[in-house]
């Protein structure tokens, strides 16, 4: 059981704006939106280049291949992104008023230091998971459409 902290959505914006003014509502940005980048940019070029390639070595376009893609992609795209996911998280749950990283980098050099390099990437496994099926089924739908729509 988890005790609710406000009484809904608009109380939570209430409170949020009261106790943090408008910078409350953008808490963690600064590590948010380096983390979707490495995201978005890994997985549509090793999307791209792996299609052209395994097409270029004779595979056919069809759904086999463009779920192989896909899901080497999003691999890829997990591994680049965790070390962000993984300084996002911790920074966002770090107490109020309470500074223990200054920055991601920060973070990162405290997480190598006290847990290895590996601590880089817990977590991804888990990531790989939840983002791995809704990637596939993004790639191969949107390799459909292409299709149907020419």
């Amino acid at each position: 059981y988890q005790r609710r902290v406000h009484g809904g959505f608009q109380d939570a914006l209430r409170r949020v704006h009261s106790q943090h003014g408008l910078a409350g509502f953008y808490r963690g940005v600064t590590v948010f939106v380096p983390r979707v980048m490495a995201l978005v940019s890994v997985q549509l070029s090793s999307y791209d280049t792996l299609k052209v390639a395994l097409l270029g070595r004779g595979a056919k376009d069809n759904t086999t291949t463009h779920v192989v893609c896909s899901g080497i992609a999003t691999f890829n795209a997990t591994m680049a992104m965790q070390p962000f996911d993984i300084a996002a998280s911790r920074m966002m749950n770090q107490p109020l008023g309470v500074k223990r990283y200054s920055s991601p980098l920060d973070c990162w050099r405290q997480l190598v230091r006290q847990e290895g390099f590996l601590a880089l990437y817990k977590g991804g496994l888990s990531n790989y998971s939840r983002m791995g099926p809704q990637y596939v089924l993004t790639f191969v739908i949107y390799e459909q459409l292409k299709k149907a729509w020419g």
